[in-house]
């Protein structure tokens, strides 16, 4: 029997010998899988409604910074939830998502494994507990990884294609992290650009010095400048815009994938 690591080696060989994703890549996605994700990469389901499913990849501060929004954050995942159900129900696209939340006190943890969108249980303040640092690199690292691989397996159990979206959402800069922000660039370098992959960054802050500090962290990242946004958590519509820019900008993505349209190198599609 194939391990989990030799499973996802050849799917990885497999797309990019069909040009969907690039064969220089393929050790440093390797890389930032661990043993807890590997099995998850291999033992969740990968079936699909449709031969081209939008695979959705969260990753989310829970550093102790974000403790004072704990319940705002859960109640925007599960709104979240329900905009990209109407969507698929309104649509027809399929939406597999899987959402990762970080802190030095839990490390990198999974929340949810990739899965369709309408089996994905409702999120309450137990799955979400801020406390302890940001190690916002490594848990980039390993996001970006997990939905690299997971998008060549969907590939090699059929799907004629896929469209990948990497979301990222923080209130602050790295300060526990093996990882570099160069690191992560290097990660992306190949990736950002192509037709079926896009990332982008979403920051809590409000004034001038908060937007340089993200427009940073961005750039050092290797992430376009124009799939940054920065939201000032004292509004108290913050995450409401949040959800809407996330749920609106993978719908578009998610349609002109899937009507073959030339792909955009914007996430962000509201105003």
């Amino acid at each position: 029997m194939n391990t989990p690591l030799k499973n996802i080696e050849d799917a990885y060989d497999l797309a990019a010998s069909r040009g969907v994703v690039p064969p220089n890549s393929k050790s440093l996605v390797i890389n930032g899988l661990n043993a807890t994700t590997l099995p998850a990469r291999i033992g969740g389901s990968l079936d699909f409604g449709t031969t081209y499913p939008a695979i959705v990849k969260l990753i989310i501060d829970a550093s102790g910074s974000m403790g004072s929004v704990r319940q705002e954050v859960v109640d925007a995942l599960n709104r979240l939830k329900v905009k990209l159900e109407e969507t698929a129900n309104r649509t027809g696209a399929e939406f597999q998502v899987s959402i990762t939340d970080f802190s030095g006190l839990l490390g990198i943890h999974l929340m949810r494994d990739f899965e369709h969108v309408d089996t994905l249980k409702p999120f309450t303040a137990r799955d979400y507990n801020p406390d302890g640092s940001t190690p916002l690199c490594d848990a980039a690292y390993q996001g970006i990884s997990e939905t690299i691989a997971h998008g060549t397996l969907v590939y090699g159990t059929g799907a004629t294609g896929y469209q990948q979206a990497v979301v990222i959402l923080s209130d602050g800069a790295d300060n526990d992290s093996r990882h570099t922000p160069a690191d992560i660039a290097t990660l992306l370098k190949e990736f950002v650009g192509r037709r079926n992959f896009i990332i982008a960054f979403i920051g809590f802050g409000a004034g001038q010095h908060q937007r340089d500090v993200y427009t940073s962290i961005a750039q050092e990242m290797g992430i376009p400048a124009q799939n940054l946004r920065v939201y000032d958590p004292s509004d108290p519509n913050c995450l409401d815009m949040v959800v809407t820019d996330i749920s609106s900008s993978v719908e578009v993505r998610s349609q002109r994938a899937a009507s073959s349209q030339t792909q955009s190198g914007n996430f962000f599609v509201t105003p």
